[in-house]
């Protein structure tokens, strides 16, 4: 959670120093930033062959509370609605590959 915190402080801080003054474009970099790395998180859970899990696995980690059923659903859902915007191409887990040889 701390590296969260981290990652976080470094977006605002950039986005500080690009000179965006208004709260709300902090804020806006803040979730920007936390979204870029959810997404990473999710795709190097669906690459290590978590298939659909892998949402709700993120979901848990970067929950606010994450012994809430209704957040951790409703984070898996737009988890997954987020990496649909995104991946126009998915490629099949690594290990899902047969060696033809």
């Amino acid at each position: 959670m701390g590296d969260l915190r981290e990652a976080i402080d470094l977006a605002v801080a950039a986005v500080v120093r690009a000179e965006l003054t208004t709260p709300r474009e902090i804020a806006a970099a803040a979730r920007q930033a936390r979204r870029r790395q959810m997404l990473d998180e999710l795709a190097r859970l669906e690459s290590a062959g978590r298939g659909r899990e892998a949402a709700s696995i993120v979901a848990k980690k970067f929950a606010r509370d994450p012994l809430d059923p209704v957040e951790l659903a409703s984070l898996a859902h737009q988890l997954r609605r987020w990496r649909n915007e995104t991946d126009s191409v998915r490629l099949p887990p690594a290990n899902s590959f047969t060696d033809v040889s």
